[in-house]
């Protein structure tokens, strides 16, 4: 790709190899890799991949615990994406906002995010992403005390993760239902959901 002079392709390289980087624990070259990819994008206007390669930084910087930096990147990458009218960027996105105010412990500001990216999610028939996105919504409503919102979309992502073979998926939205049963002393039934996890 260099020896073609080929800048679009060498941005998408760096970006795939930051999320290798990323993978690895390796978060200084991951960085560098995204910004290497973001600084290509930026020369030859390529707006789809400046957001997913911000999107991608918002990530690593989510790992350091560095919420602001991430938020930032995320919030450029969400204008770049509707912009471009990328709507599964838009999605993973909005899914990654959510996450960073659920980190934080700030569940009514997560929900709605969650909520907007399993919109998405849905209308464009992503399954796994529409799994994460119920089960993210079920995880606010528990944390927030909606306890029958929260079983309602814990047996919705578990339905779709089961349909589409998500195994881990399958196991988190269990440990989770399990714990919102723990919550209502529900014993048994949490146990049940407990050992279908594991």
């Amino acid at each position: 790709k260099e020896d073609l002079q080929d800048e679009g392709e060498i941005g998408k390289t760096h970006n795939q190899l930051g999320l290798i980087y990323w993978e690895r624990a390796d978060y200084p070259n991951a960085i560098q890799h995204f910004q290497d990819a973001i600084s290509i994008a930026e020369k030859v206007t390529d707006k789809e991949l400046e957001g997913s390669a911000r999107n991608n930084l918002g990530l690593v910087y989510d790992e350091r615990g560095e919420f602001d930096r991430s938020l930032e990147q995320y919030k450029r990458a969400l204008d770049l994406h509707r912009a471009t009218r990328f709507e599964r960027g838009e999605g993973d996105t909005l899914g990654n906002i959510g996450g960073v105010h659920f980190l934080l412990g700030r569940f009514r500001e997560a929900l709605p995010y969650y909520q907007q990216a399993l919109e998405i999610s849905e209308r464009l028939g992503l399954k796994p992403a529409s799994s994460d996105d119920l089960g993210n919504i079920a995880l606010c409503l528990a944390a927030m005390g909606d306890i029958d919102g929260a079983l309602k979309n814990f047996d919705q992502a578990l339905q779709v993760a089961h349909e589409t073979g998500l195994t881990k998926e399958e196991a988190d939205w269990r440990k989770g239902k399990g714990t919102t049963l723990v919550g209502l002393s529900r014993f048994d039934a949490a146990l049940r959901e407990y050992a279908a996890a594991e």
